[in-house]
């Protein structure tokens, strides 16, 4: 998208930058459990309702579950978290427990998706 506004004439020399960088960069790595439970439910689900009741309910509880101690067993919380955490340990928490839900679910989301192939195929 930068270089599509570059070549219309748009500066975008205060786009690039690390900050920026590192921002989008955060912000793809917490919210990779997200991305990986309304994938597995895309696939566990024939229909986009699910999915989309899922999404739509858990980004509504943010407010509520960001703000409690209880945040760190609510993934959608995590890229709050990493950008708006009190200090540096509760951004290097989230961060952290973002990757290894994410490892452990795409382990149990891929271990489900290849057996339930398997049954299709047989």
């Amino acid at each position: 998208s930068l270089f599509i506004f570059s070549v219309l004439g748009y500066s975008v020399d205060q786009f690039i930058s690390l900050k920026t960088l590192l921002t989008l960069m955060t912000v793809s790595l917490a919210a990779l459990p997200i991305l990986i439970i309304q994938h597995w439910l895309s696939w566990r689900f024939s229909s986009i309702v699910v999915p989309l009741a899922v999404g739509v309910i858990s980004t509504m509880a943010i407010t509520q579950f960001g703000q409690s101690q209880y945040w760190v067993y609510y993934p959608w919380s995590y890229v709050m978290m990493a950008l708006h955490g009190k200090d540096d340990a509760m951004k290097n928490q989230a961060m952290s427990l973002a990757l290894i839900v994410s490892f452990t679910l795409l382990l149990i989301s891929t271990w489900w998706l290849g057996r339930k192939n398997a049954r299709c195929l047989s």
